[in-house]
């Protein structure tokens, strides 16, 4: 199966929270056999939703009224194809408050399904959105 990570790390936390958020995109098989193997008109669909949702970690205090700039913020972003038809999307966000890295792990898991969802409607109509579930944020340091 095909996976995607990334850590973003920046600045130094005085005290931590972790959120994690999670959805999926769910498609027809076909869909999933053509991004596993590369063939997606659109290229690494998955790679490209990566990046969609580290875009959106970087602008979420323009795009989250409440949140403060992302300088003491870190981000793990996870896209796993888990079955024949459907990619996991997983998102754990560290911050200096609980309820910031719980919006921005929403956030950002939202931000990362919609561009998978946008870059395979193109070869699949019947591509879907699952459920956002966020977790109890824990504190960590």
């Amino acid at each position: 199966m095909n996976k995607k990570e990334m850590l973003i790390q920046e600045g130094t936390l005085a005290a931590a929270y972790e959120a994690t958020a999670s959805t999926s995109v769910k498609m027809e098989k076909e869909t999933i056999q053509m991004i596993v193997s590369g063939q997606m008109p659109e290229g690494d669909v998955l790679a490209k939703a990566h990046t969609a949702g580290i875009c959106a970690m970087k602008k979420s205090s323009n795009l989250l009224p409440a949140v403060p700039p992302l300088a003491d913020n870190a981000v793990k972003i996870s896209l796993k194809v888990c079955s024949a038809s459907q990619v996991d999307i997983r998102v754990v966000a560290t911050s200096t408050t609980p309820e910031n890295a719980n919006r921005v792990a929403m956030m950002i898991a939202s931000m990362t399904a919609l561009s998978l969802y946008d870059l395979c409607k193109t070869v699949d109509q019947t591509v879907e959105v699952g459920n956002v579930t966020s977790f109890p944020e824990k504190k960590i340091a």
